[in-house]
């Protein structure tokens, strides 16, 4: 292994290989991340920002949507991107829930929480409780 192709994930060094952004990345070292608008088979979107991770400059950035480079030190679960995600994820629920006129986003937020129910409840609950301590 290079040291020119890699970089630290959660202080887990990591070879990168072509991944397309750090998403691939992170899951080499078996972190699974949470995303609501990736798919690894469509282009990137980068709208949710559930999937953000802090630098070793304390600088957030969209997993999904930034390239892997050599050297960079990621870090995906620190008390400040806990804090991040709650509280996107409370303005997703909170845009979601309406006066009862539905946009076509609305719609398709339906569609996603509908299938995605039981991770999303779940994934709120850890990101709450994570925050509390």
């Amino acid at each position: 292994m290079q040291l020119k192709n890699m970089m630290t994930v959660d202080g887990v060094p990591v070879l990168i290989e072509g991944e397309r952004n750090l998403l691939e990345v992170i899951s080499k070292v078996g972190t699974i991340m949470p995303v609501f608008c990736y798919h690894s088979y469509l282009s990137i979107y980068g709208a949710c920002r559930m999937c953000m991770v802090e630098d070793d400059r304390g600088r957030l950035m969209a997993a999904c949507s930034t390239l892997p480079e050599a050297g960079m030190k990621i870090r995906t679960n620190t008390s400040r991107l806990r804090r991040y995600r709650r509280n996107i994820l409370e303005l997703l629920l909170a845009e979601h829930c309406g006066d009862g006129a539905q946009t076509d986003k609305q719609k398709i937020v339906d569609k996603v929480i509908e299938r995605r129910k039981k991770e999303i409840v779940a994934l709120y609950h850890k990101v709450c409780q994570a925050s509390a301590h």
